[in-house]
């Protein structure tokens, strides 16, 4: 039987409560700071998909739209669902890699943010893009003389394209838990010495 010197429980228990609150204050700040660079991403990638798409050419012909050359209806169609999933898919796996780096002490909840953080950007840059796309060419077709010049708008369709975002964001914040040795790390930052609980002799 050892006669080791050991703080009394009071004083021990304390802090530690205490460190603990402080600790998921910090994890939930973190969190919302997050869903807001998401939020701010998507708003980003909007702009980016717009411009990386090019607005089909077409005329106005007997109050209709019709692009010129006719195949470049079609194109536009896979141009722009195509854009938007490139422009996602980049966009997901850096913010996924964001949310690993600010939240690589609290797995679970960087998982629910990515997913969360991810499905609101694909929502924004959705939008985003959509709302800053030119107007519906047939609606404008219906207004002006035939031949007039008038440029495609992006078009959006299904919803498959939309989770490439959260596939991104996925695949970039496991990959970086899969890369770095988190178990191993979290052991020595919580026992760095061994000496939790050890009893001195007197």
């Amino acid at each position: 039987m050892s006669d080791g010197l050991r703080l009394p429980t009071r004083y021990d228990d304390a802090p530690a409560t205490s460190s603990s609150q402080d600790s998921w204050v910090r994890v939930a700040v973190r969190a919302a700071v997050v869903l807001l660079v998401f939020v701010g991403g998507g708003v980003g990638g909007g702009y980016a998909w717009r411009h990386l798409w090019t607005p089909p050419a077409g005329e106005a012909r007997r109050g209709t739209w019709v692009p010129t050359p006719v195949e470049e209806g079609l194109q536009n169609d896979f141009s722009g669902v195509g854009w938007y999933v490139v422009v996602c898919l980049v966009l997901g796996l850096v913010l996924g890699l964001v949310t690993a780096l600010v939240l690589d002490r609290a797995e679970l909840v960087g998982l629910a943010v990515a997913l969360i953080g991810s499905a609101l950007a694909a929502y924004v840059v959705l939008h985003t893009g959509l709302g800053l796309s030119p107007p519906d060419p047939d609606r404008v077709a219906a207004k002006v003389a035939d031949g007039t010049d008038i440029p495609g708008d992006l078009e959006f369709d299904g919803w498959p394209p939309l989770v490439s975002c959260p596939f991104g964001a996925l695949a970039g914040l496991g990959g970086w838990y899969l890369v770095t040795p988190r178990l191993t790390r979290r052991r020595v930052e919580t026992h760095p010495d061994h000496t939790l609980g050890r009893s001195y002799p007197g």
